[in-house]
């Protein structure tokens, strides 16, 4: 377990539940401090990673639990900016890994 500082302060906990190494990895957010609280009640999320040829394939998943029913209305908004940071932050990795 270890707990997250955001940029702006928000805290929130990130418990390891399973680890099946080297393949796989996951965890569970909860609970989340400042503005994310009123939208995001739990996260369970994934990592895997799977032989591509000369490489891997890393695959990020996650199930966000809305907080409320009133912030269930905003998860399609929140999903599709949540994919824009994954997204960025796997190409980020990439590039970390492959020293570009």
């Amino acid at each position: 377990t270890r707990t997250i500082v955001l940029a702006d302060g928000a805290t929130m906990r990130e418990t390891l539940t399973s680890i099946d190494s080297p393949s796989s990895f996951s965890y569970e957010i909860t609970p989340l401090s400042g503005p994310l609280k009123f939208l995001v009640g739990h996260v369970a999320g994934s990592w895997s990673f799977a032989p591509a040829g000369t490489g891997t394939r890393v695959t990020w998943s996650w199930d966000v639990t809305p907080a409320s029913q009133a912030a269930s209305y905003a998860m399609p908004v929140f999903g599709w900016m949540w994919k824009g940071y994954a997204r960025q932050s796997l190409e980020s990795l990439e590039e970390l890994l492959l020293g570009s």
